[in-house]
């Protein structure tokens, strides 16, 4: 399996101008009172948000708002901490629930909340307060269903159950969720600000595994959305263990070609491997 399996969306956040692109499909987010393009972030660009103002991105149609599992990977840094949203969703007509959130905590702690309209389905915080204000964290949050695990720098966190159940997602905030945002929780109005920079927003519909985590933080560099989608799409097993093909090369009268392109036949019908 490869990064591009299951991605919904991905937000490079390297605009100077215009709206948050989705590199990967077509799920762009505008911005609502201007947070700051440009500033400097974990990989070229990124987005500030000044809660003060209640800077935040919208895209109230993103298809996240309808699943039971998946994952969300970004990098942070902190102008202060509080309770403040770094992605939400609510009813647009409502100043309660039902909504979610992915939260850092006055503490430092990475908190994930899930509410129905009949009250919490979910709410885990981890337990260690491992952050501050003025260093870039990558965040992890996953769920496939059963579980659901939160990640910092690539260490999977353990967490206090807050609340209902383990295993929340999107889809268990039953009651009328309608509205998606980076930057805030927006009901029916916007509600604790983010405040900082965000880069590197990658919305999957499954859980990503641990080895996957590890390869997003890339030892602390952080992966670039291209590098998702370098490599052949193809896989090699070697001692009963499947590696990726980064890379192909065919024998030509006793001289090696690379492979630009691979096809293969399935009912009469060539398919592109890559």
């Amino acid at each position: 399996m490869v990064l591009t399996d299951g991605l919904i969306s991905y937000l490079k956040l390297d605009e100077s101008s215009g709206n948050a692109i989705d590199a990967h499909n077509s799920n762009d987010a505008t911005l609502v009172n201007s947070p700051t393009q440009n500033a400097s972030g974990k990989i070229n660009t990124a987005y500030d948000f000044n809660s003060g103002d209640t800077e935040y991105l919208s895209d109230d149609n993103h298809p996240i708002i309808s699943d039971s599992q998946g994952s969300i990977s970004l990098w942070v840094n902190f102008d202060s901490l509080a309770q403040r949203a770094m992605i939400g969703s609510g009813d647009a007509s409502s100043g309660s629930t039902p909504y979610v959130f992915l939260s850092a905590h006055t503490s430092g702690y990475v908190e994930f909340q899930v509410y129905s309209s009949s009250g919490q389905a979910m709410g885990i915080r981890t337990k260690e307060d491992t952050m501050s204000t003025g260093t870039w964290y990558h965040i992890v949050v996953t769920c496939d269903g059963t579980n659901t695990l939160i990640y910092i720098d690539g260490d999977q966190q353990d967490y206090d159950v807050l609340g209902g159940s383990d295993g929340k997602w999107w889809a268990a905030a039953t009651g009328g969720i309608d509205t998606f945002s980076y930057g805030v929780l927006k009901r029916s109005s916007a509600v604790i600000p983010f405040d900082g920079t965000l880069d590197e927003i990658g919305i999957w519909d499954r859980a990503l595994t641990s080895s996957e985590v590890t390869e997003l933080y890339n030892s602390g560099n952080g992966l670039s959305y291209d590098n998702f989608v370098s490599g052949t799409n193809m896989q090699i097993n070697i001692g009963d263990s499947w590696k990726e093909v980064a890379a192909a090369q065919i024998n030509i009268g006793d001289s090696w070609k690379d492979v630009a392109a691979v096809k293969i036949n399935i009912g009469d019908s060539w398919k592109e491997v890559f």
